[in-house]
């Protein structure tokens, strides 16, 4: 449960002690609804990438995304269709940029005056998250060259190290 209070544009007010301002300004009904527009305009794939994401974030020895950011960062990234290698390239390829330029800004900054209270940030240190989705882009890179170098069993060893326990079982 959060506690949240009613935003000066019938929005919602949650606190937030990290921020000077010491509230974080949310539309979550404006974000369901953005997040399903993706989705469908994706043929679904903007929801695998943000799972892919959230497992490979959940993996990690301290979770340097918030789900929120995932998410703002997936939309950033684009919601056109793609198979889920390449959207999580496109999505690793962003937010490397994106993480390590500032907060993650929020979508509707434009539509409304939600820029008077800053949004959320990454969930450890700025440097670190940046290394690390270095790393995973790194890794996709090496997957990548393995696959077009016809070295399947390699290129999907690359992938199990970012996504480990995704995927089918190991053929006995």
């Amino acid at each position: 449960m959060i506690i949240a209070l009613p935003g000066p544009d019938n929005d919602l007010l949650i606190p937030n002690t990290e921020v000077s301002a010491g509230w974080d300004q949310n539309d979550p009904a404006w974000h369901v609804a953005r997040l399903n527009k993706a989705n469908e305009k994706s043929g679904r794939s903007f929801s695998r990438t943000v799972r892919l994401v959230k497992h490979w974030r959940n993996v990690q020895s301290e979770k340097p995304l918030y789900s929120w950011n995932i998410k703002t960062l997936a939309l950033e990234a684009g919601d056109t269709p793609a198979q889920p290698f390449e959207s999580l390239y496109r999505f690793f390829a962003h937010a490397v940029d994106a993480v390590a330029q500032g907060p993650t800004e929020n979508p509707r900054k434009n539509e409304s005056a939600l820029t008077r209270y800053p949004p959320p940030t990454v969930a450890t240190e700025r440097l670190t998250v940046t290394l690390q989705l270095m790393d995973a882009l790194e890794t996709l890179d090496r997957a990548r060259m393995l696959a077009l170098a016809d070295q399947p069993e390699k290129a999907l060893a690359q992938l199990k190290q970012l996504l480990p326990d995704v995927g089918p079982a190991p053929r006995p």
